[in-house]
C-alpha cells in the first residue's frame, strides 16, 4: 500500500548494481508535471529496457496492473510489504505533509483498494515486514 515502506525496503535490500524503477521517483523526474499514466507506461517500458542486463529489477508498485503483469518474466518474485492500515496512514501524513489533507485522504481511500485486490488476489508474495506490527495478513 502507499506509505507501507516499499522504497525503504528496497533501498535498504537491493544490490549497488540492480536497478529501482519506482514511480514516486518517476513523479520526482518530472516534476509531477506528467500525468501518472503516462509515467505508469514509461515504468512499464523501462522493464523492457533492463531486463537483458542481467541486473536485478526493483519494480516498485502498490499492486501490479494486468499490462505490468504481462510485462515481467516468468520468475518475476512478488513482494507485499505487510504493514498496517494505521501505519501506513500515519506514513502518508508524515511523509506527505505539503499535500492537503484530501489529496492524504485519496490515498488512504487508494489503500483500501489495494488492500482488497492483495487479499482476493491470486498472485503469490512473500510477505516482507518493514515496520514492527502485530497485524498479520
Amino acid at each position: 500500500m502507499a506509505g507501507s515502506g516499499k522504497t525503504t525496503y528496497a533501498l535498504n535490500n537491493k544490490k549497488e548494481e540492480d536497478i529501482m524503477l519506482d514511480i514516486d521517483y518517476f513523479k520526482v523526474c518530472f516534476q509531477n508535471e506528467v500525468m501518472i499514466s503516462t509515467l505508469k507506461e514509461l515504468q512499464i517500458a523501462c522493464i523492457d529496457f533492463f531486463l537483458d542486463t542481467g541486473v536485478d529489477i526493483w519494480y516498485i508498485t502498490c499492486y501490479p496492473s494486468s499490462a505490468e503483469l504481462a510485462s515481467f518474466p516468468a520468475d518475476t518474485q512478488f513482494f507485499w510489504i505487510n504493514t498496517d492500515y494505521s501505519r501506513c496512514c500515519q506514513n502518508i501524513r508524515e511523509r506527505d505533509k505539503e499535500k492537503s489533507n484530501s489529496s492524504q485522504e485519496q490515498l488512504m481511500q487508494f489503500n483500501k483498494k489495494i488492500q482488497e485486490k492483495y487479499l482476493t488476489s491470486n498472485i503469490v508474495f512473500q510477505t516482507i515486514d518493514v515496520f514492527e506490527s502485530e497485524e498479520r495478513w
